[in-house]
């Protein structure tokens, strides 16, 4: 090191910068023609105002061909010391300048690609500077790239040719040897041992805390690491791609949560927390959220949110970690809750997360490519509304950070560092999705108390949400702790034998979370060995409820699959006829189907794209006669009992109740006597039946692939975007009363 430093001392640059030492040769030079070099008054002021006007500028040193022979035979012939000094400065030439500014080299930014940028501070000749800029490879090469460079960073520019320019290469590259830094790409901890990095500071897995230096540089052990910031200062990720949500995670190392003298909790500059203010705000957080969910949900969420502080121990252990899942209709808390849960990692003002509604697959996987181990917030999941169908897939690859079956839309391969926290109106159809998280309700009818009460609550809440960090933060000073401690009370967990015949994925999704609970217990101790006890008992009943569920929506996924395959395919028969034996439609007595003012004067131009929704009448008894034979030709699952179906269908409001004796209608051609029927409407059935469409989505569905310049696609070609799968057995069915 002390040799490196010593050499950075002695280099000589290859083109070199007016500065004080120039300056003051200038005044030398000055003095001695005046004095003891009188007699070469004009050549010793010539040199001496040509390194007076290098100051500020680059120059190099030019001499003819011929200058050379003749200083070397008046260097022989020298009388005197200050004459052998002058014509020995005079050899190397006169300076002549080359560009009006400094480049400060700092640091080489090691970039994902392997690439490399040098950031450099630039110094014009009237003061100006820039911040530390980023000079990538190719705007380094020639002189002019490097003047475009230039001019898009400020009054700065390259006068000369390639061979001045190959001298600042050469002055840059020996004072950046072993001065890399490298370029994060992502906030959170991507992998064991590597720093936990938010945007003012960053934790060691000891616990360590680090401030990023003036430039914005972590530094430990003698590495650096540093974010890729745009003129705003504003950090990109991966492929320049700003951050996706739109308030950064800080933690706030310059203030302590502590009491003030009425013992009201607030956030002091200067101090450490107080373990009593962040026992009782912890505690207060889980009351309050507890009784806005009516039950341990409000524990069970902000455990599941601290659990992705161990998520690079868990993930590097068992190559999956679950997400969070809150749905329920508009006005039931989901967005309050998602808020004050990220505030944990330090979106203290993060106020709306990626919204599915308008996010593309790939605008979604680059979002969980930029935070590692913190949850992403996504927001408005509704199945049937989603811009690009795709985002199911990349939901439900989160648990195992992989992008499904190798998918992407572009051709790039991209990586996955976290799971997200996704808030909607409905969940995913998919079971097995579903059981990748931690899932709850948010709705009016489950808040404990009065109106009174509850606006209280939401109050405290809010007026504290920008102390949660601070309980983050705690767990981040003891995150090898933590970590250690989750990775032990999941492997108990999953020995527990009541949980021995529960579903895997569910066990493993709610053991995460129970883990997680029991390592902040420890770190800040709130509930005693019998209240912790009651959580787990309740959790087990949550897996449970969890098994069940997927056991049931597996099973009614397959029916319905089933069912359109079997119509598909021409085992219900192959004529209207044919198929009216197994299903009819009814007139809808219930649903009132509403569409878009835009969609409404469409239909009302052409009752073509109108769209009546009928019931969706079957004969249950019929119906599972064929599918029993179906599954066994093909090889499949057989379906349930019609009584276990019928149980299951019951939970959903697709479902029609009838009657003691159930609905009777005649079913087919000539049919004399009423048959047995279950109802579906396919207003209530979102996956498969009605969708709720944007007029965008509706305008689109005019043209071929959706593209206006490609034409207007014939009526009796144009799919109904509005039709979900169901609709296959009514068109079938053509218009049967």
């Amino acid at each position: 090191m002390i040799r490196d430093r010593v050499a950075v001392l002695t280099y000589e640059p290859a083109l070199p910068w007016g500065g004080p030492a120039e300056r003051k040769l200038a005044a030398e030079l000055r003095k001695l023609a005046a004095s003891k070099l009188q007699e070469w008054a004009g050549r010793v002021l010539s040199l001496a105002e040509a390194y007076g006007a290098t100051s500020g500028w680059y120059y190099e040193l030019k001499i003819t061909e011929q200058r050379p022979d003749k200083l070397q035979v008046e260097l022989r012939d020298a009388e005197g010391t200050e004459q052998t000094l002058f014509l020995r400065l005079a050899l190397k030439g006169t300076p002549s300048r080359v560009a009006p500014f400094r480049v400060q080299p700092y640091y080489v930014l090691v970039k994902p690609d392997g690439g490399r940028d040098r950031l450099v501070r630039l110094i014009n000749i009237r003061g100006e500077r820039t911040d530390l800029v980023h000079l990538d490879e190719n705007s380094f090469t020639a002189p002019r790239d490097f003047r475009r460079w230039l001019a898009g960073r400020g009054n700065y520019g390259w006068e000369a040719r390639e061979r001045p320019l190959q001298a600042l290469q050469r002055d840059i590259n020996f004072k950046l040897a072993r001065r890399e830094v490298t370029q994060l790409v992502c906030y959170g901890c991507e992998r064991l041992g590597a720093l936990w990095v938010l945007d003012d500071c960053a934790f060691a897995d000891d616990g360590t805390m680090i401030l990023p230096d003036t430039e914005g540089i972590f530094w430990q052990q003698g590495r650096g690491c540093t974010f890729l910031r745009d003129q705003e200062n504003v950090p990109h990720g991966e492929e320049g791609q700003s951050f996706r949500l739109k308030s950064p995670p800080k933690m706030r190392l310059d203030v302590g949560l502590v009491f003030d003298q009425s013992g009201t909790l607030h956030l002091e500059a200067g101090t450490k927390d107080d373990p009593s203010a962040l026992q009782q705000l912890l505690g207060n957080f889980i009351t309050h959220l507890n009784d806005s969910y009516g039950g341990n949900d409000g524990l069970m969420i902000i455990a599941a949110t601290m659990a992705y502080f161990g998520g690079p121990e868990i993930y590097g252990k068992r190559g999956e970690f679950p997400g969070i899942w809150l749905t329920g209709e508009k006005g039931g808390g989901k967005t309050y809750t998602a808020k004050w849960l990220v505030a944990l990692h330090g979106f203290m003002e993060l106020e709306a997360g990626l919204s599915f509604k308008t996010s593309s697959a790939v605008g979604v996987q680059i979002a969980m490519g930029q935070y590692a181990n913190q949850p992403v917030w996504g927001d408005e999941f509704k199945e049937n509304e989603l811009r690009d169908p795709n985002v199911k897939g990349v939901i439900h690859g989160g648990f195992n950070r992989e992008v499904p079956s190798k998918w992407s839309a572009d051709g790039r391969v991209r990586t996955i560092r976290t799971n997200f926290l996704v808030t909607g109106e409905t969940t995913c159809n998919n079971a097995a999705t579903m059981s990748r998280f931690a899932s709850t309700v948010a709705s009016k009818e489950r808040r404990k108390g009065g109106a009174d009460e509850q606006s209280s609550r939401l109050n405290w809440l809010q007026d504290h949400r920008k102390q949660f960090f601070a309980l983050g933060r705690a767990v981040l000073r003891q995150r090898a702790k933590f970590a250690a401690s989750m990775i032990e009370h999941l492997s108990h967990w999953e020995r527990l034998p009541a949980l021995a015949q529960t579903d895997p994925r569910g066990r493993f999704s709610y053991g995460v979370t129970y883990a997680a609970f029991m390592a902040v217990n420890e770190i800040i101790p709130v509930y005693p060995a019998l209240i912790c006890g009651q959580f787990q008992a309740w959790l087990i009943e949550k897996v449970a409820a969890s098994t069940r569920e997927v056991a049931e929506r597996m099973e009614l996924n397959l029916f319905w699959k089933a069912i359109l395959n079997m119509l598909a395919t021409g085992w219900f028969g192959n004529t209207s006829e044919e198929i009216a034996r197994f299903f009819k439609v009814l007139k809808n007595r219930h649903s009132t189907v509403r569409f878009s003012e835009r969609q409404s004067k469409d239909a009302a131009e052409d009752p073509r794209r109108d769209l009546k929704v009928p019931w969706l009448a079957m004969r249950p008894g019929l119906v599972l006669a064929e599918m029993n034979k179906f599954m066994r030709n093909q090889g499949g699952v057989l379906p349930p009992s019609q009584g276990d179906l019928q149980a299951q269908l019951r939970e959903h409001s697709y479902f029609v109740p009838g009657p003691r004796q159930g609905h009777q209608y005649k079913f087919g051609r000539g049919a004399k006597t009423n048959s047995y029927c279950w109802c579906i409407d396919p207003v209530a059935f979102e996956e498969l039946g009605l969708r709720e469409v944007s007029d965008e989505v509706w305008a689109a569905s005019f043209y071929r692939d959706g593209e206006p310049e490609n034409g207007m696609l014939p009526l009796d070609a144009w799919p109904d975007p509005r039709k979900g799968e169901l609709f296959a057995i009514v068109d079938a069915l053509k218009g049967e009363d």
